[in-house]
């Protein structure tokens, strides 16, 4: 008998730079409906610089941008695309997936994060 665990889902908006810097070299499953799931691991998690307005007198809001770096098996190629990804201590979320490179033995992928940051 398989029994499926279902994992808590993570709202998007809760998900921090500080949520993925643990994770890395740590796998995750992505969703693939009907032909499965693969396994992707998160090998690098890292802030992206925050763009500054040409005019220095016009205040940019501050902005949370970081970038997710997975790398997938070769024979296994993801198009651009959201799925839903679903890890051990993470649990589950959906998050826009978009293909950068084929490297040996893996493609790399890479999912970023640009909002802004609330006001407290």
């Amino acid at each position: 008998i398989l029994i499926a665990l279902k994992m808590n889902a993570t709202p998007i908006d809760q998900l921090r730079l500080t949520t993925f810097q643990p994770l890395v070299n740590e796998v995750f499953q992505v969703e693939l409906g009907d032909q499965g799931r693969v396994e992707l691991v998160l090998v690098e998690a890292c802030a992206l610089p925050t763009p500054a307005h040409p005019n220095p007198q016009i205040k940019v809001p501050q902005q949370e941008i970081f970038s997710l770096t997975f790398h997938g098996p070769e024979d296994r190629f993801l198009p651009q695309a959201t799925y839903q990804f679903s890890q051990e201590k993470l649990g589950s979320t959906h998050l826009f997936l978009v293909p950068t490179a084929r490297q040996a033995g893996h493609f790399e992928y890479q999912v970023l994060f640009n909002r802004l940051i609330k006001a407290s």
